[in-house]
């Protein structure tokens, strides 16, 4: 969930296309006071998680919120900012019961201040946007970017670089078309070597 603005919020994945049915769903809720992980099984709802924590909850102003599950792993994941998992903030395990209820999540609700109503949020059309991906997070993607002739089995070992065709297509685009750009000259001779610092120190 990428916001522009503050709007509290729920996720609500389920099993079901029909918000009601609780059979099994895990719900994220987010607000300025708490971060709630939960969990309806046979329409019992038992927290699995939560925090007041204020680098957890919701910010004001503009952020990233993302939840990931690892139904290989039997993990949740909470996390702000780029997804990836040096971006998490909150872990919890799921049960080994609950591996074939989780595999078959396939539906997201999703509500606002605690309404499904969406029609009351339609200034904040522009302002908020669902993204749902495929994977679950589980590592943290290479941040250098390699063709496959410079690259060598210890850059796979160690992760540290990515094939430019396993990039998505918009991506091995925008690389293409900026590969051969001049950054550095006499007025920042040292672009390159802030870009390598930035990119080796953890915090950027």
């Amino acid at each position: 969930m990428e916001q522009k603005g503050s709007l509290s919020f729920e996720l609500h994945l389920s099993t079901s296309n029909n918000p009601a049915n609780s059979s099994y769903v895990i719900h994220l809720s987010i607000d300025l006071g708490q971060v709630k992980i939960s969990k309806t099984i046979n329409n019992r709802t038992t927290i699995i998680n939560e925090t007041m924590d204020r680098d957890f909850v919701l910010h004001e102003g503009k952020n990233k919120y993302w939840l990931s599950i690892d139904h290989a792993n039997l993990l949740l994941k909470y996390g702000q900012g780029e997804v990836r998992d040096r971006s998490t903030l909150i872990r919890s395990d799921v049960t080994k019961a609950e591996k074939d209820l989780v595999r078959q999540i396939e539906f997201v609700h999703v509500t606002f201040n605690n309404s499904n109503i969406l029609a009351n949020y339609e200034w904040y059309e522009y302002k908020v946007k669902l993204k749902i991906g495929q994977y679950p997070v589980t590592q943290d993607p290479a941040l250098l970017v390699a063709e496959s002739k410079d690259a060598n089995l210890d850059d796979f070992i160690n992760n540290s670089v990515m094939l430019i065709s396993r990039l998505d297509k918009p991506c091995q685009s925008l690389y293409y078309d900026t590969v051969d750009w001049k950054f550095q000259d006499d007025t920042f001779s040292h672009f390159y070597e802030a870009i390598e610092r930035s990119v080796q120190n953890e915090t950027g």
